[in-house]
């Protein structure tokens, strides 16, 4: 399993793969996990750590970057010939210099600024797969260096690969809306992956249609949808912890919780409106609220949160427990995906979120169109309310909620039957199948050939 971030480096993008890793073992697969140590800009979450089984055998290479050399570099410098000195004023200068065009390299590498990770690791983990016998290799994206490394340990060591798309790469809105040389040439590298993969794994079917044009309908058996998932495991372990599954004091102010970066992408004009509509009209029926946002909010959206005072609560980044525990503590969960093009590529909209908040057993507010993923499984789970993400429809929705809980009545979530087919041990065996229809049982039990 290629992950350039693995716990205890946290974040969405690591929940899939670790919780890949927790479950192939009961179908039959040992995973071996080759990831970066250090990862810049990635917060710290050890709480995944325990989803990692212990027959899993891991190995990690630091990730060296040259602006952070060039800096440490510059301080050592500066600590010896006196930091006001003039020395130490050119040398902080020059520093300064070479790490802006160093960074700005880094953003032109291909496929990306993990470039120089993959390519050191290919020596070393070459010779790993072919000492452990390693039968099968998992990639995934983000970021595409992941893939790339994939690619190159099919073409060297002939294992067969499955490269997994938690999002779309150069098909997303970014890529879709530039096409620079940079992007040209990610779009071939991307086609070759796509070709060389013996499987490819999408989180919807939308993505997955999307894939396969790529090959122009050709091999569209090998593409697949394994949607993300819930671990119902997590939530027996805040259980345990707190002496509860679901908080329900209706005495409370109503809580809106909203659980993931907050970014203007997620909360366009329309719903900050419809938001704010729905806090007014709130104060001015007496009905006490609160709007929780449970992760990073962006600097450009802080001073529109703080314009609601009291009403609104900001939790900054939280380790992945306290997330599900803020989940239950909820009223009503939101989940947007705002009304534009390519509204499923910009917004993941079957995100790992979306499953938590089933199994938190909310009940789930969704601003976003009827025809998407998500809308569809809210609808059948019963798990929620679909509106338009549109001021006046949002605003309405939330003081029904709102009003209903003023009068002791709480919204329903997702009844634990319907979470089957979205178990985190679920998707893990729809994997499983899929290596398993790959390798055939004769290979498994001698050792792969040695190819190059």
């Amino acid at each position: 399993m290629i992950c350039h971030a693995f716990p205890p480096t946290g974040g969405p993008g690591v929940q899939r793969s670790v919780k890949f890793a927790k479950y192939l073992p009961r179908f039959g697969w040992r995973p071996y996990i080759w990831s970066a140590s250090g990862v810049r800009g990635l917060p710290c979450d050890p709480t995944l750590v325990s989803d990692v089984p212990e027959c899993a055998i891991r190995r990690s290479l630091p990730v060296f970057e040259w602006s952070s050399a060039v800096r440490d570099w510059g301080e050592a410098v500066r600590r010896r010939v006196g930091w006001n000195s003039q020395t130490g004023r050119i040398t902080e200068a020059a520093t300064w210099r070479v790490e802006r065009m160093l960074r700005r390299l880094g953003s032109q590498c291909v496929p990306d600024d993990c470039l120089t990770w993959a390519l050191r690791s290919y020596g070393p983990l070459c010779r790993w797969v072919r000492r452990e016998g390693i039968h099968a290799v998992y990639s995934t994206f983000s970021p595409a260096s992941n893939h790339l490394l994939g690619l190159l340990l099919k073409s060297t060591t002939a294992r067969l690969w499955v490269a997994d798309y938690r999002d779309l790469w150069t098909d997303d809105h970014t890529g879709a809306a530039s096409r620079c040389r940079r992007d040209r040439i990610n779009i071939r590298l991307e086609d070759r992956i796509l070709g060389a993969a013996d499987a490819v794994i999408s989180v919807s079917d939308r993505h997955t249609r999307t894939l396969q044009r790529r090959l122009h309908g050709a091999h569209a058996g090998k593409f697949h949808t394994i949607t993300n998932g819930v671990d119902l495991d997590d939530y027996e372990r805040i259980a345990r912890r707190t002496g509860s599954y679901l908080f329900d004091d209706l005495a409370a102010p109503f809580r809106l919780t909203f659980v993931g970066h907050c970014i203007r992408l997620r909360f366009p004009p329309e719903i900050r409106q419809g938001l704010d509509r729905f806090r007014h009209c709130a104060r001015a029926q007496r009905l006490p609220i609160r709007f929780r946002v449970v992760g990073l909010v962006s600097s450009d959206l802080k001073p529109w949160l703080d314009s609601w005072g009291c009403d609104a609560e900001m939790t900054g980044y939280v380790d992945h427990d306290r997330a599900l525990e803020e989940m239950t503590r909820a009223s009503t969960l939101l989940l947007t995906i705002p009304r534009q093009a390519s509204g499923e590529t910009t917004v993941p909209d079957p995100s790992a979120k979306l499953f938590e908040y089933l199994g938190s057993r909310r009940h789930i507010l969704l601003a976003g169109e009827r025809d998407t993923m998500a809308a569809r499984i809210i609808t059948d789970c019963q798990a929620g309310t679909v509106c338009p993400p549109e001021a006046g429809p949002l605003a309405d929705a939330l003081l029904e909620q709102a009003r209903d809980w003023s009068r002791g009545r709480r919204g329903t979530g997702c009844p634990p039957d319907k979470l089957a087919p979205y178990t985190r041990q679920a998707t893990a065996s729809e994997l499983a199948r899929v290596l398993d229809a790959l390798v055939p049982p004769t290979s498994v039990a001698s050792d792969p050939p040695h190819v190059g």
